[in-house]
């Protein structure tokens, strides 16, 4: 006798559930509560972080889906809120994990914030009723937690996918105070990125940044030494290029004057 296609479909949808809570029990559950911490921790809610860890909520614990997949930390130190990281330290807290972008805690803290840039960005999506607002990050404060994860020994030189360190995104935003931070802590101001990026290419714009980079030793990358001697040669051969162009047009005219007088 067949079974009926709606039979079976309850059968393997049985199936898949038992396999699915005799694996894992508490899964839903813990990845509900885990969220719930990250989100607490984003928000800077102390309070809720405190009770949620009281629960025996795991701090290192992060999101079963989503693009980044942070842990609590990594969100506290990306929206400055100081108080929270320094519970979430004290509660066993990672400093050194990362997200899936290979990010860590550090390397959210140490960039100033584009508030202006997030305020537009909500400005124009606010009317759409599927788009959630991005939070606005606190400005200050974010040298104290820049502080805070060095001495919890983060790793000033960690990279993350791009090839990009904690003194990139400082130096990159023109966050000058963590910069001098990450260089007294022993960050390698000449790491290149796998753009061929050092941090003081990053640094474009923000001159103080560069002086300082400079005065604690930072060099051209290779490729800013080739593109250095590509630009030289172009501005040579632009040179020649007019010296030769001059050149025609002073035998031209010389070639008429010497016609004219030819006449007379």
């Amino acid at each position: 006798m067949q079974n009926h296609p709606y039979i079976r479909s309850i059968g393997i949808l049985t199936f898949m559930a038992a396999f699915v809570f005799s694996a894992h029990p508490s899964t839903l559950w813990a990845q509900s509560d885990v969220s719930e911490l990250i989100d607490a921790s984003a928000n800077g809610d102390l309070t809720r972080v405190k009770s949620l860890i009281a629960d025996k909520v795991d701090v290192n614990g992060t999101p079963s889906s989503g693009i980044d997949r942070p842990t609590a930390l990594i969100m506290a130190s990306n929206y400055g809120r100081i108080d929270v990281v320094k519970e979430l330290l004290a509660s066993g807290a990672k400093v050194n994990a990362r997200d899936r972008g290979a990010q860590t805690a550090l390397m959210r803290a140490a960039p100033t914030p584009d508030l202006k840039l997030i305020a537009e960005i909500n400005a124009k999506l606010a009317s759409d009723p599927n788009y959630k607002l991005l939070q606005e990050p606190s400005a200050s404060g974010r040298l104290d937690i820049v502080k805070i994860l060095l001495a919890a020994g983060a790793d000033v030189n960690a990279r993350d996918m791009r090839g990009d360190t904690a003194l990139m995104g400082a130096a990159s935003s023109g966050n000058i105070d963590a910069v001098r931070a990450l260089i007294a802590a022993g960050a390698d101001v000449n790491i290149v990125d796998k753009a061929g990026f050092t941090a003081k290419t990053l640094s474009r714009g923000h001159p103080e940044v560069i002086a300082m980079l400079l005065a604690s030793g930072a060099t051209d990358s290779k490729d800013e030494l080739e593109q250095k001697d590509t630009n030289r040669i172009m501005l040579f051969a632009m040179i020649a290029g007019f010296i030769a162009i001059g050149l025609k047009i002073w035998l031209i005219v010389d070639r008429v004057k010497r016609a004219k007088l030819a006449r007379t």
